[in-house]
C-alpha cells in the first residue's frame, strides 16, 4: 500500500498541530481513596493529579504554600468536611478558596444544603467525565 501527496506549493504555509489544552495540577482530597483513584484516571493523561484522602493534610500543605490550579473537595467527610476546608482556608490561604470544586453525592444536612445554594461550585457523584474535565478545564486556564 503507498500514498503519493502532491508537493505543497511554493510559499504554503506550514501545516502545525493543533494546541493541546493547557496541562495543569489538580488537588483532589476525598476520604474514600477509590473515588480519589476515580478522580485521578478520569484525568490522567490530561493533568497531574495528586489524591489525598486526608483533609487536614490538605489543608496543611496548601497552607504552607503548595498551589494547583484545580482544587476537586468532597463535601461529606469525617475528618474535616469541605465546608470546614474551605472555612479553614479562608483563613489561611485564601487565594486558593476559588480553585475549589466540591464533589457531592448529596447533600445531607442543612448547612451543606445552604452552602452549596451559596453558589459554589459542585459537581454531583457520580461525576460525568465530560463535566469534570470541562471545570477542570475552566480552571487551568485562569
Amino acid at each position: 500500500f503507498r500514498v503519493s501527496l502532491p508537493a505543497a506549493p511554493p510559499g504554503a504555509a506550514p501545516v502545525t498541530a493543533s494546541i493541546a489544552a493547557p496541562r495543569g495540577r489538580v488537588l483532589v482530597i476525598d476520604d474514600d481513596p477509590l473515588v480519589g483513584r476515580s478522580m485521578a484516571r478520569l484525568l490522567q493523561g490530561s493533568h497531574e493529579v495528586t489524591v489525598l484522602t486526608s483533609p487536614t493534610e490538605a489543608v496543611a500543605r496548601l497552607t504552607r504554600g503548595e498551589r494547583w490550579d484545580a482544587i476537586l473537595c468532597d463535601l461529606m467527610m469525617p475528618e474535616l468536611s469541605g465546608m470546614d476546608v474551605e472555612e479553614r482556608l479562608a483563613k489561611t490561604a485564601p487565594d486558593v478558596v476559588p480553585r475549589i470544586v466540591f464533589l457531592t453525592g448529596g447533600a445531607f444536612t442543612d448547612r451543606a444544603r445552604q452552602f452549596l445554594a451559596a453558589g459554589r461550585p459542585y459537581l454531583e457523584k457520580p461525576v460525568e467525565t465530560e463535566a469534570l474535565r470541562a471545570r477542570v478545564a475552566q480552571l487551568v486556564v485562569r
